[in-house]
């Protein structure tokens, strides 16, 4: 009786549904075109803190163009 029972349990195991994966190629609509990074400014240790806050303004313009640029052009592929 246990031998049919530890039987049953491994024939209705390996019954039992899998996971199957598959790999789904989905086509590109459009090439994203590149976007130039911006060349941000390193300041210097001895850098005046008048200097410093006209640096990280100036990165601050650059990096909000730069992400402006990125939008655009991921619109172009919806």
């Amino acid at each position: 009786m246990i031998l049919f029972l530890i039987a049953s349990v491994f024939l209705f195991s390996s019954c039992a549904e899998k996971v199957q994966y598959r790999n789904v190629y989905v086509p590109v609509k459009c090439q994203i075109p590149e976007i130039e990074e911006p060349q941000y400014i390193k300041p210097s240790e001895n850098t005046s803190y008048p200097d410093l806050l006209k640096i990280l303004l100036e990165n601050y313009r650059m990096c909000r163009v730069y992400s402006e640029k990125l939008k655009q052009s991921m619109e172009v592929c919806k």
